[in-house]
């Protein structure tokens, strides 16, 4: 679906207090562009026209809105995120027990670095970043809220047919993994409604909340799009996929070669093809050189859009979930998601 622009100008509105929840967790748009579909961990090096394209792009979007806020970090331990404590009035997580400082992360070339996300939307957002390495979960303090998941869990209903598949002592048939790799690459409903019902339609969706260890999604029976996701789930699931847990050992590394090749993107114009955009527009060469793995969606309902936008490496996991009046382009939920992504990424040498 193709916009006019990037990111619309237009009276703002905060939509969070920008407070930034570390959970240790086991088993809001500054600078860039934005948008929707499926994916997960590596993504192929962009080409030098490409790297241009997404400067052009970051910059409209940097131009066309965001304004800072102040924020407070604070350190939630597991057992209270866990439980899911009732915010207080200032909507940040009620206290339990001593909180302590986190330490300030090192910034790494190629890693996000965790810390407050300052931003105004037009609507309203929430964001999580999963540190793989150690299993620190950072996000906004809306971080457990749920939206629909949208086309951003095509990622599971293809890994986890493929993993049931071999568990049941078969071998998927070519064209079946050509529909994986439509559903991947291309966000293609249809190949992903094959394989969901090939694969045990609601069953499979209700599947992925053990197996990858999610405490805040909701499977409904309207099907796989229409899950709702809150986006610390989104990183675990993220991570889920990453690690083998969700397509097993021996279709892992397809699933996340296939997410490196996700196709589209938002040009300097604001236009959106495929699902190729969003967080992976926000990030600087030092980080999309290494490869970054991603999947996106989007539904609109109510009047509103919901863009969802997921992106992973082998040290992290990030999601942020955006919505707002669909009176505004899809490029604007798209340009959130970079921007985000663009606020977390470490800073970079000056040439």
């Amino acid at each position: 679906m193709g916009t006019d622009k990037p990111v619309d100008t237009g009276v703002d509105h905060p939509t969070d207090d920008a407070t930034v929840v570390l959970n240790p967790v086991d088993v809001e748009e500054p600078p860039a562009a934005a948008g929707g579909r499926s994916g997960g961990r590596h993504r192929a090096a962009p080409s030098p026209r490409d790297r241009d394209r997404r400067r052009r792009t970051l910059l409209i979007a940097t131009v066309a809105s965001v304004v800072a806020l102040g924020a407070t970090a604070v350190l939630v331990p597991m057992a209270f995120a866990r439980l899911g404590g009732d915010p207080d009035s200032s909507g940040r997580p009620a206290p339990s027990g001593s909180q302590t400082p986190g330490p300030s992360p090192s910034p790494q070339p190629s890693g996000l670095v965790p810390g407050p996300v300052q931003t105004i939307v037009d609507g309203r957002f929430s964001w999580a970043l999963l540190d793989r390495s150690t299993g620190v979960l950072t996000g906004s303090s809306n971080v457990s809220d749920t939206v629909e998941g949208a086309g951003m869990m095509r990622i599971w209903v293809v890994a986890d047919y493929l993993r049931h598949a071999t568990e049941q002592g078969g071998q998927p048939e070519p064209y079946r993994l050509a529909q994986a790799s439509r559903a991947i690459r291309d966000g293609d409903d249809d190949a992903t409604q094959a394989l969901y019902e090939a694969a045990g339609g609601a069953t499979q969706s209700r599947r992925m909340i053990p197996v990858c260890a999610l405490v805040e999604t909701e499977v409904h029976d309207g099907g796989w799009r229409r899950t709702r996701i809150s986006a610390g789930d989104s990183v675990r699931l993220g991570d889920c996929v990453a690690d083998g847990r969700a397509a097993g050992p021996k279709w892992t590394k397809w699933v996340l070669d296939e997410m490196a090749e996700v196709n589209g993107e938002a040009s300097d114009k604001g236009e959106l093809t495929g699902i190729g955009w969003g967080i992976v527009d926000g990030l600087p060469p030092a980080v999309t050189d290494l490869g970054v793995g991603f999947t996106n969606g989007f539904v609109r309902a109510d009047s509103q859009w919901q863009v969802n936008c997921l992106a992973a490496t082998d040290g992290w996991v990030l999601a942020v979930l955006v919505s707002y009046p669909d009176s505004r382009k899809l490029s604007y939920g798209a340009g959130i998601c970079a921007s985000v992504a663009a606020e977390l990424a470490p800073p970079q040498p000056v040439n």
